[in-house]
């Protein structure tokens, strides 16, 4: 089963989640920010680090809208969106090389996903990529999902 399948209770909740917070506006992602992680609870911070992401922040990219970070009884979410006007074959390439030889990809009505985990995995990264979003005037948004099984 792909990641893809096996996160869409936690895409949901973190869709929930995000709609439901304001957005911080465009904010430029600094690398080693404090994102003021969550002990318990969903939690907002203003920028997230690749190492709570599990991967790298594609380079030049800004974060688009606050970082959501939510401890569950069993897993901890960290989700974040950004914003580039590279093509989604850039980005795409980073990623992959990023995530390594165990990544799988998938495309539906023209969006990208790249994953690395699986539903039983300690922890797994979701990489979704959308070109030409008409929410922010033609550039590519980036979402990374990180999942962290306690």
């Amino acid at each position: 089963m792909s990641l893809f399948k096996s996160t869409a209770v936690g895409m949901v909740m973190f869709g929930i989640c995000a709609l439901g917070f304001p957005s911080s506006g465009l904010v430029k992602a600094v690398r080693g920010a404090d994102g003021g992680a969550s002990s318990g609870g969903g939690n907002l911070g203003d920028l997230a680090t690749p190492a709570e992401l599990g991967v790298d922040i594609y380079p030049g990219a800004r974060q688009r809208d606050r970082a959501v970070r939510m401890q569950l009884k069993e897993e901890h979410f960290v989700t974040v969106k950004f914003i580039t006007p590279d093509s989604l074959d850039k980005v795409l390439a980073f990623y992959k090389a990023k995530l390594g030889p165990q990544t799988e990809t998938s495309s539906h009505m023209g969006n990208t996903i790249v994953s690395r985990g699986k539903k039983w995995s300690k922890d797994s990264i979701l990489v979704t990529i959308v070109p030409n979003s008409r929410v922010d005037n033609g550039a590519t948004q980036i979402t990374v999902l990180h999942t962290v099984k306690n």
